[in-house]
């Protein structure tokens, strides 16, 4: 065969090698990102069809003192989360784990395999995909409406998480998905019918139930029965004895001058500005908003109406005689 020939046959068989590789190639990528898009609920209604595989899913994304978690974002009960885990933490973890040691065990209770990343970690993405989820100081909700691209995990169901370590904080999370990327966010909007109708429908629920499911009552109206304590300079919280976190307040400019709000700051002004030397407890009414912080999630209400209020005062000298 001459060389020329030779050459060329040479050449067209690396280009076919090539296209046959880069057909391959293309063959993965479109597989993650043409993948129809699960909500949280999708996912989870079957979490073990989709365990170890790229999932794009859509949700509530929210970003708290101690967890990273995506949620529906029209649930009215509590419901199961998702642990976001940073890819980056996922790989120093894979890094530093000491080799599995065999262990003899009954057939079914076997130790689930380690898991590997089925995406290429590239730092610098990595830094701008988080970005993406922090809420720019102007927005008043710390909850963002997002479609994340992951790697989506879940503890296996013959190992409940009372017999193995979870995901997240404490081992908390039954499921986990390891980010990849920020298809979309936006600060969420919790429906025209929350906007609407909440002037006139006002939930009467405690504080307990709004801490214990923040995202249950975001943008909502609320009404319920709390003590005020203030340090008398910037520092104030509504609180329930029953919960350890409270709800801070905050007065609307446009109610300030109401009757009942005026009335309120009266009692606040009885003796010392703060509370040390008075119980205040109110029924308070207004929308429940989160706001972002350095320190994470700060609960806010939105003070519209405070009603029933008592004042009793506190003897700081009960042991001086009268």
């Amino acid at each position: 065969m001459p060389q020329s020939k030779a050459l060329s046959a040479q050449a067209s068989f690396l280009t076919a090698i090539f296209l046959l590789l880069g057909g391959c190639k293309q063959a993965v990528l479109p597989k993650i990102e043409t993948a129809p898009t699960l909500s949280v609920e999708e996912l989870l209604a079957n979490p073990q069809s989709h365990a170890h595989t790229m999932v794009k899913v859509s949700g509530c994304f929210v970003l708290g003192l101690e967890s990273v978690t995506l949620r529906p974002c029209d649930a009215s009960e509590p419901g199961e989360t998702i642990w976001i885990e940073d890819a980056r933490f996922f790989r120093e973890m894979q890094k530093h784990r000491l080799p599995d040691v065999p262990v003899p065990m009954p057939k079914g209770l076997e130790k689930p395999a380690t898991k590997k990343e089925l995406f290429n970690y590239d730092e610098r993405r990595n830094t701008e995909t988080w970005k993406k989820l922090k809420p720019s100081p102007d927005r008043e909700q710390a909850v963002l409406e997002v479609v994340l691209l992951g790697q989506f995990e879940t503890v296996a169901e013959q190992f409940p998480l009372e017999t193995q370590s979870g995901f997240g904080h404490l081992g908390a999370y039954a499921h986990k998905l390891i980010l990849a990327d920020v298809l979309s966010n936006k600060p969420a909007q919790f429906s025209l019918q929350t906007e609407q109708t909440q002037t006139s429908r006002t939930i009467n629920t405690t504080i307990c139930e709004i801490v214990d499911d923040p995202l249950r009552f975001v943008g909502k109206r609320v009404r319920f029965s709390a003590r005020f304590d203030s340090d008398g300079i910037e520092r104030s919280v509504l609180i329930d004895s029953n919960c350890g976190r409270g709800i801070e307040p905050f007065v609307l400019d446009e109610v300030e001058e109401h009757s009942d709000i005026k009335a309120f700051d009266r009692a606040l002004g009885q003796g010392m500005r703060a509370t040390i030397d008075k119980h205040i407890v109110a029924t308070f009414a207004g929308r429940f908003v989160v706001r972002d912080s350095d320190l994470g999630l700060r609960f806010v209400l939105n003070i519209e109406q405070v009603d029933d209020l008592k004042v009793t005062r506190v003897d700081l000298k009960p042991h001086v005689p009268r």
